[in-house]
């Protein structure tokens, strides 16, 4: 098999996961309190190189979940003590995600005006 092949067959499989997988981790995730929110990200940060991860579409959009959902948890979580330990443990996550990114934040999200460059130059 050559390598164009073997990347039209990664980039099938990736979208069958895009398109199988994710919605429904978006339901859950939809749902999660901070405990679950928390959990995940502690996870991800102990069992994966972010940056690597970010690299690929699945990665950016799992991201963007937990994300999307602690700042909607933020917005929305009465002022307990309970919350204020749950988001003080996101913000010490948060910046431990932030950290490991640093320095590769332009390769994981470039600018719009490399994307109309890089179309162009294929034609």
């Amino acid at each position: 098999r050559n390598s164009g092949e073997a990347l039209l067959k990664w980039a099938e499989t990736t979208e069958s996961f895009m398109v199988c997988v994710v919605p429904t981790a978006v339901q859950v995730i939809a749902e999660a309190g901070w405990r679950v929110i928390n959990a995940c990200l502690q996870l991800f940060l102990e069992t994966n190189h972010a940056v690597s991860v970010l690299r690929s579409r699945v990665g950016q959009a799992f991201l963007t979940m937990l994300l999307s959902r602690a700042e909607i948890l933020k917005q929305q979580s009465e002022e307990t003590q309970e919350n204020a330990k749950h988001m003080a443990e996101w913000t010490n996550l948060h910046v431990a995600l932030w950290n490991q990114l640093q320095g590769h934040l332009l390769s994981l999200f470039p600018p719009l005006i490399f994307y109309q460059s890089h179309q162009r130059a294929l034609g």
